[in-house]
């Protein structure tokens, strides 16, 4: 009818649809059809390297869906503002730009936020397993204190610290994207991270729950920065899948 929704998958048999509806939507308003190009085209890691339409270059932070104005949940993932600075700009998974992995919704680089939410294009997919890893973050919030136990894993990074403040207020530069700005209520850490890390997960490895994503460093080395998950979660009204 003109009231159904067309979903459409590169395999409608009941199993694949079933695994939709688990994952993404059930709804009695969805009509599944065969896709004639392949849906799954990749699958990007959680931590995976990424490089915006401007050349900014980060990583993947976790996988989220975002209804807002739309009546079908958008997937796709979080990033770090300075990434992707606009809403319109392209992400690719690499520096051949060939297709677009994803596209920025809603962005924001000031006062207590640093994130960006990127919903999926061209049939790409995004997991909750770890880049260079066989381990996989649980979609849930991460809780934390002083002194808990972190983790990151980016482009370049894998490394462990501790949080040192969970209210922190600190000044970054990116020349590269033309930014300096002072952030606000971030959460100050001991893990060590690189440019093109910015945007990457960070979690808590005791439980492999999500804690935020990657601000950077004012330096090299430690002390980092990351941008509490549950801010961005509620702030752009976002789902954890």
């Amino acid at each position: 009818t003109d009231n159904n929704i067309e979903v459409y998958l590169g395999d409608i048999s009941e199993s694949n649809i079933q695994d939709f509806k688990k994952e993404v939507l059930e709804e009695p308003f969805l009509k599944f059809v065969k896709s004639e190009k392949p849906a799954f085209l990749s699958e990007i890691l959680t931590g995976q390297s990424i490089v915006s339409g401007t050349r900014s270059y980060g990583s993947v932070g976790f996988r989220a869906k975002r209804k807002d104005s739309h009546v079908v949940p958008v997937t796709g993932f979080v990033t770090a503002g300075h990434v992707v600075q606009k809403a319109g700009t392209y992400v690719y998974e690499n520096e051949s730009m060939s297709t677009p992995i994803g596209c920025a919704e809603i962005s924001q680089t000031s006062g207590d936020t640093d994130a960006a939410f990127c919903y999926s294009m061209n049939g790409y997919t995004f997991s909750n397993h770890l880049y260079s890893d066989f381990l996989s973050v649980n979609p849930k919030l991460s809780s934390y204190l002083v002194n808990s136990k972190v983790a990151i894993r980016g482009r370049h990074s894998a490394s462990t610290g501790y949080i040192n403040s969970t209210y922190a207020t600190s000044t970054f530069k990116w020349p590269s994207q033309g930014i300096s700005v002072t952030l606000t209520g971030i959460v100050k850490m001991t893990c060590n991270s690189q440019s093109g890390d910015s945007g990457c997960i960070v979690y808590t490895p005791d439980d492999m729950n999500i804690a935020g994503t990657l601000i950077g460093g004012v330096t090299k080395s430690n002390p980092s920065y990351f941008m509490p998950a549950s801010r961005t979660v509620e702030k752009y009204g976002l789902e954890l899948y």
